[in-house]
């Protein structure tokens, strides 16, 4: 989530992972392995003026920095009708839903595909990583 937000330049702050203090006890992952509707990992910004409810949620961080809200968390896809679109997704399947406007009336769009793999993955967070460490370095 940190490098969306940043590459977005959605506020001054650059958001960095120490931020965003991940949790999740075992009873959440037993929870969400054992339940009976599919739950996914997803982030989601609102405006923070937003009354966007993000929902339930298992483990994740819920934070606000420069007038957004940041959520993540192993959410059930019922939770939210824009998430319907990721139930399909298997594995490493990633999916992006944009809603735009007040209450959605300017359109919701989405895009699904495969990931590209724990290597790829793990091989950009470390350069995007080392390339933001530089940028706050240099401010």
């Amino acid at each position: 989530m940190s490098i969306i937000y940043n590459i977005l330049g959605l506020g001054k702050t650059i958001v960095t992972p120490e931020m965003l203090a991940f949790s999740l006890s075992d009873d959440d992952i037993n929870t969400a392995v054992s339940a009976t509707e599919p739950h996914r990992f997803i982030v989601s910004f609102y405006p923070a003026a937003s009354e966007s409810d993000p929902g339930s949620r298992l483990g994740g961080f819920d934070i606000s920095v420069d007038g957004w809200r940041l959520v993540a968390g192993f959410r059930p896809l019922k939770g939210n009708p824009q998430f319907a679109s990721f139930a399909p997704l298997t594995a490493a399947g990633n999916g992006l839903v944009v809603g735009l406007g007040p209450n959605l009336s300017d359109g919701v769009y989405t895009v699904t595909g495969p990931g590209a793999g724990v290597e790829p993955t793990v091989n950009a967070m470390i350069d995007d990583y080392v390339r933001l460490s530089r940028l706050e370095t240099a401010r």
